[in-house]
């Protein structure tokens, strides 16, 4: 593949006004008045899920709960203020709150019923799965379901299914009645894989909406819907994978993000949303702002196919926020940044600390009130369909 290349040294003041390179430059000289006109794209939620096909996984592939089937199975049914337990296991359970204590191998536990004061607590020697059947759960105080072992779980929603995960965290309470390490409304010490053909809503006020301390996969098949008024909708220490499903993220917290990642995200399928409202955060003791974004990783951003619409409304939220780099290599990336700009905090619609690099796909990056593309240097793939790049709020190419 050869390419175009565009280096961002300041000295090249006037080439960057020909249009050969989109960032912090201000070309209202180009456009008069610099008045930004509306975009052309619109984000809103869509729930309507996906016909995906999924390949049939490598039979060592330990991602996939088919090759692990389960031979042990256990059911936990709440019913307002009680639980019941079948299937051969060690709990305990303290009203609708209990802890599942697993020493058994290939298990699966199907969860369902509805209570407004529940938790599940599992504690696991092996790997396991998880499956919600019309579960509609809330804890007033704290984590829902708590993977609090590392072993890998597999989360399966059941095939047309409708599961809601509802946490709260009072601020008149001190201490949550989960271990402090529960770090969402879903939470997994170990690796968490999503699977199957239902749908989870999941609102939270507790630290994040799901969140893993290792990394998550999203599978082919499920409609994901979160609401997060605390943290990130969807955190992992180390990485994420969407493959498919349609992901429906929404934040509000000041400097919060919808997708958080450490390590890479890396996208190769689904149609996945992200809104944000969340204004930055400013810390006036230390003098330091944490800024909100649509989506951020520590790591690299890789787009292989599927869809990507982010809108962040937040005063001056980003979209995408990547440190390492930005790899397009297909799929349609919608990013739009609405939120205003002041002194700490800068919009844009896409930002690397290092190079965004467009092999393929359509790519509209705007941004009202910022820029489009920040970063270092940026690479495009010959011949694109569409290249309009000039404009000081939009950055727009096609494959």
């Amino acid at each position: 593949m050869r390419y175009a290349s565009y280096i961002i040294p300041l000295f090249l003041l006037l080439f960057l006004l020909s249009g050969c390179v989109k960032d912090d430059t201000d070309f209202s000289s180009i456009i008069g008045d610099g008045t930004t006109p509306e975009p052309t794209k619109e984000v809103v939620f869509n729930e309507e899920a996906l016909v995906e096909k999924e390949a049939t996984p490598a039979a060592d592939d330990k991602d996939y709960v088919e090759n692990s089937p389960a031979k042990r199975f256990i059911t936990v049914t709440f019913t307002d203020n009680n639980v019941t337990v079948t299937g051969t296991t060690a709990y305990t359970a303290d009203g609708c709150h209990v802890t599942i204590n697993n020493t058994q191998k290939r298990v699966k536990i199907t969860v369902k019923g509805k209570s407004d004061d529940a938790q599940i607590k599992i504690l696991s020697e092996n790997k396991f799965q998880l499956e919600l059947d019309n579960a509609t759960l809330r804890n007033p105080n704290g984590a829902v379901i708590h993977n609090a072992s590392g072993k890998r779980v597999y989360l399966t929603l059941a095939d047309n299914s409708v599961n809601t995960l509802s946490s709260d965290a009072p601020a008149s309470v001190a201490t949550p009645t989960d271990e402090p390490t529960a770090k969402g409304a879903l939470y997994s010490k170990g690796k968490l894989i999503i699977n199957g053909k239902g749908k989870l809503n999941i609102v939270s006020k507790y630290r994040h909406g799901m969140a893993s301390s290792d990394y998550i996969t999203v599978r082919p098949g499920s409609v994901i819907n979160i609401t997060c008024h605390s943290g990130s909708a969807l955190k992992a220490n180390d990485g994420i994978s969407i493959l498919g499903s349609v992901l429906n993220l929404k934040v509000s917290a000041p400097g919060t993000k919808g997708i958080n990642s450490d390590a890479d995200i890396n996208i190769k399928g689904g149609r996945t949303t992200i809104i944000s409202d969340a204004p930055y955060l400013y810390d006036a003791l230390a003098k330091d702002t944490t800024g909100s974004a649509a989506l951020k990783t520590d790591s690299t951003l890789t787009m292989y196919a599927g869809e990507l619409h982010i809108l962040n409304n937040g005063l001056g939220g980003k979209g995408i926020n990547a440190a390492t780099a930005v790899n397009i290599n297909g799929g349609v990336v919608n990013v739009i940044t609405k939120g205003a700009k002041d002194a700490f905090s800068t919009p844009h619609a896409i930002k690397c600390d290092n190079k965004v690099t467009i092999n393929g796909g359509k790519v509209y990056a705007y941004s009202a009130h910022g820029t489009p593309l920040k970063a270092v240097s940026y690479a495009l793939a010959e011949k694109p369909k569409v290249q309009d790049i000039k404009k000081k709020w939009l950055f727009n190419v096609e494959y």
